[in-house]
């Protein structure tokens, strides 16, 4: 499934380019370092996957997630976050799903199961 990444640059990105690339059912079609650059990306590479950072700012990742569902609205958004309230915040925004980012690799894969977008057992 083609997916974009939105990260700021630096050890955090690298090590979810590097997650996101261990599985073989996602194909990591281009990744930003912001909100805007994530958005001409979706816009360009129409992709069926956007994984947000949360450590971009909350009002770029709501602007983000706002404008992507607008631009598709079967794109489907997973959001990494470090705490419950923000999970719930950016799950009202219209993220598809929030993931603690202490165990992103475990969980990535059952959430893409849970909303269809791979079929592994």
């Amino acid at each position: 499934m083609k997916t974009v990444l939105a990260s700021r640059p630096g050890a955090i990105q690298a090590s979810l380019r590097a997650t996101l690339g261990s599985f073989p059912q996602i194909k990591l079609s281009g990744w930003a370092s912001g909100g805007l650059s994530a958005l001409f990306k979706v816009r360009e590479d129409h992709p069926d996957l956007l994984v947000i950072d949360g450590a971009l700012s909350e009002v770029e990742v709501i602007h983000l997630l706002t404008e992507a569902k607008r631009e598709d609205s079967q794109l489907r958004c997973i959001v990494l976050v470090d705490t419950a309230r923000e999970a719930q915040r950016l799950l009202s925004a219209g993220a598809d799903m929030a993931l603690m980012r202490d165990d992103l690799s475990g969980l990535l894969l059952e959430a893409m199961r849970e909303m269809g977008l791979v079929d592994t057992p």
